[in-house]
């Protein structure tokens, strides 16, 4: 059972939500949320599934070179996965607590 704080506290919430993002808040009604548009992962995840395979065969087939090149291509698909997350949630480089009231 939610105290009167904590109804007040989420009634606040689900009007700012409200308010920022309608589309949003109305597929949360429908039960079919809508993800962020400029959420596009998958050529970062296609890139890096290329670079585990190329990995996979520079390491069987004793190649420095191109072991070498996959290990540069996954390092960077796991920083661009990171960045792509980061920016779909909004993180900032430092976390930011809002108080609501």
């Amino acid at each position: 059972m939610l105290s009167q704080d904590d109804r007040r506290r989420l009634a606040e919430l689900a009007d700012h939500l409200q308010a920022n993002d309608p589309a949003f808040t109305e597929g949360l009604r429908t039960g079919h949320p809508t993800p962020p548009r400029d959420d596009r992962r998958w050529p970062v995840v296609a890139a890096g599934l290329l670079a585990a395979t190329t990995l996979l065969i520079a390491l069987a087939t004793l190649s420095l070179p191109l072991t070498f090149v996959a290990l540069v291509g996954l390092g960077w698909a796991i920083v661009a996965y990171h960045q792509r997350v980061r920016r779909a949630h909004h993180w900032t480089t430092r976390p930011q607590w809002h108080r609501l009231g």
